[in-house]
């Protein structure tokens, strides 16, 4: 995202009563394992890292859609 931060938006939507409750999956490039700890910790449910393959993405996904199931 060429004008927001990842972590900008995640503190975002777990601030906002409408968005809070969206599971958030979290792609990227970094490879600081540090990035993927403060992503899960701010409010991410999924993290995955780039390069990525379809089964990863659907695993992803799956996730993300289980999560609201609960």
């Amino acid at each position: 995202m060429p004008h927001l931060l990842g972590m900008d938006l995640i503190h975002y939507m777990k601030t906002d009563v409408r968005l809070r409750n969206i599971p958030i999956g979290m792609v990227t490039a970094e490879q600081d394992p540090k990035i993927w700890d403060d992503s899960v910790a701010a409010g991410a449910n999924v993290f995955l890292p780039k390069p990525f393959s379809p089964p990863q993405v659907q695993m992803m996904l799956r996730m993300l859609i289980n999560k609201n199931r609960f």
